[in-house]
């Protein structure tokens, strides 16, 4: 194909495929590990060769630039690490007192706990494993992705986990205001903190090969110190509520093209940052009005997203400064940028 940048792609279960990008698929290095991410789906790391034979880990624009200097077909390896519940902090079944509960599903409970051992209080969730290998690898692989972003402030930390006869305890962070959600709509002088620090963390995410890809109000939670992190990206597809629950939670803040069951990339993840900045401006989602949350139910309010234009109200926009979540609604292409605008 001309035009074309051409990889020979080297997998860890020894496979090999050689693939061609088109030149946006390598302008950045988000653009880049999404494409692959759409390829392949799971890996943790990008590596190539340096003329000396060592491996080289790519994890930002710099490290792509110096990449597609190399003589094509480019040879690059897609690394997944093995995952195994030794690799995390472990904590034992009597480090933990259980408080009181804070939520309760289908899939498992939520239980604001005391880890005796430090005298700190965390949330804990308790996740049954089903009799499946696939389950289980589920839920170890949402619990490394959660232990790769520690580094981040932006991000609930993952603090340990153990398990119990059939139960999966993850111990995480304990912010004590629970989710944004609970207080929208939110003052003008609050809002732009608050989008700056997802902004961060979906910034680092991405730093880290990673997606949320269930942004909204609900998995965006505070502290009383005024921290606001990221939560619940995976582990709570396996937890919440019911399966239309969950359907509706997750829905109602996809990009158009994911409705149309495309792929999902970057500029996903930055409609649902925009979907969710305004519905914390407002109280209430751009595309259901107050009131109809009964009448129009998920499929209507996909078929406006679908149909219609996002309309944003002057005085909001007077009000907030929302000029930047018409930006990343009007799709947006660098986090980077979106970094900037609001800074």
């Amino acid at each position: 194909m001309v035009g074309t940048v051409r990889f020979d792609v080297c997998l860890s279960d020894g496979s090999f495929h050689s693939i061609e990008l088109l030149p946006v698929s390598i302008l950045s290095f988000d653009f880049f590990q999404s494409e692959l991410l759409c390829l392949f789906h799971e890996f943790d790391r990008v590596e190539y060769e340096d003329e000396d034979g060592d491996r080289i880990v790519v994890k930002s624009d710099e490290h792509l630039k110096i990449l597609l200097h190399e003589l094509q077909p480019i040879r690059i390896w897609l690394i997944k690490d093995e995952r195994s519940l030794s690799d995390l902090p472990l904590i034992m079944p009597h480090e933990l007192e259980n408080l009181q509960v804070i939520s309760n599903g289908q899939f498992g409970t939520v239980y604001k706990s005391l880890l005796i051992s430090r005298d700190l209080i965390v949330a804990v969730k308790c996740v049954h494993f089903r009799d499946d290998a696939d389950h289980r690898e589920d839920l170890l692989k949402e619990l490394h992705v959660l232990g790769k972003c520690c580094r981040s402030e932006y991000i609930v930390e993952l603090i340990g986990a153990m398990v119990n006869g059939n139960t999966l305890s993850i111990v995480l962070e304990y912010m004590d205001c629970g989710a944004v959600a609970a207080y929208i709509p939110l003052p003008p002088n609050v809002l732009p903190g608050i989008c700056m620090s997802i902004l961060e963390g979906v910034s680092f995410l991405a730093s880290v090969n990673i997606m949320h890809r269930d942004l909204k109000p609900e998995n965006c939670v505070a502290d009383s110190s005024g921290h606001v992190k990221l939560t619940d990206f995976g582990v709570s597809k396996l937890m919440e509520g019911s399966v239309a629950n969950s359907i509706v939670g997750t829905s109602a803040y996809m990009a158009p093209e994911r409705i149309h069951g495309g792929e999902y990339k970057i500029e996903s993840e930055i409609w649902s940052m925009g979907i969710t900045f305004l519905e914390m401006a407002t109280g209430y989602h751009p595309f259901l009005r107050p009131g109809e949350e009964s009448l129009t139910g998920i499929h209507g309010i996909l078929q406006r997203i679908l149909q219609t234009d996002c309309e944003i109200d002057p005085s909001i926009t007077k009000q907030y400064g929302v000029d930047f979540v018409d930006m990343a609604l009007k799709w947006y292409h660098f986090l980077s940028d979106l970094l900037f605008h609001l800074q």
